[in-house]
């Protein structure tokens, strides 16, 4: 039997602190956010903990023989069928309904368990999509929810800094965060006829008292 701690919460909610400390007992393998593997890792060629892109991650690519043999499913397959689930309204169905996505992962956390040896793997997904994917799981996976709430403020002030990324091909800061008045922000004020005037920019973001 397997045991899957997820952790789930909003981004620098301290689930990457979490998943060290879990991750630093014996007999505990830390998958990082497991969800991404198909979009960030086989996709977008992002780097394993260990430095290697996860495509030629020794680790992985034993992790993927074992889950799928030479039937790996189509990572643009697997990202299409989480950007169906990925809403937190979408949670509720996949519960009563499944998804075929719960095959997917079932087999992989079998292989992560196989390959590592590990009798719990933690998942940080932190999406309510993919707890509930891993709810649906069948025997030989135990889930386990753990739900990371931080003061909304020092989550607030936390992205306001640029996250130090291993690989250089991940954003300091993903650009759905970026405050107000930031590029992406005057982009929407660009005037729409020659000679028309920007908007004006918002009001610096400050902490609350």
């Amino acid at each position: 039997m397997t045991r899957v701690p997820y952790l789930a919460g909003w981004g620098r909610s301290g689930t990457t602190i979490i998943d060290n400390v879990l991750g630093s007992h014996p007999g505990v393998f830390t998958t990082g956010e497991l969800w991404f593997l198909w979009e960030r890792g086989l996709l977008g060629g992002r780097s394993c903990g260990c430095g290697e892109p996860v495509r030629s991650c020794p680790l992985w690519r034993e992790v993927l023989r074992r889950a799928y043999g030479s039937n790996v499913p189509d990572p643009r397959l697997v990202k299409r069928w989480q950007r169906e689930t990925a809403r937190a309204r979408h949670t509720m169905r996949v519960l009563r309904h499944g998804h075929p996505l719960v095959s997917v992962f079932s087999k992989l956390y079998a292989a992560v368990a196989e390959v590592t040896g590990a009798t719990t793997i933690v998942d940080s997904s932190k999406l309510p999509s993919g707890a509930a994917v891993l709810a649906r799981q069948q025997a030989g996976v135990t889930p386990y929810l753990l739900h990371v709430v931080r003061d909304p403020r020092a989550v607030a002030h936390s992205w306001q800094r640029p996250k130090r990324q291993l690989d250089r091909s991940a954003p300091a800061m993903p650009v759905r965060h970026i405050r107000a008045g930031s590029a992406p922000a005057r982009l929407r004020c660009a005037p729409t006829r020659p000679g028309g005037t920007t908007c004006p920019p918002p009001p610096a973001w400050r902490p609350p008292p």
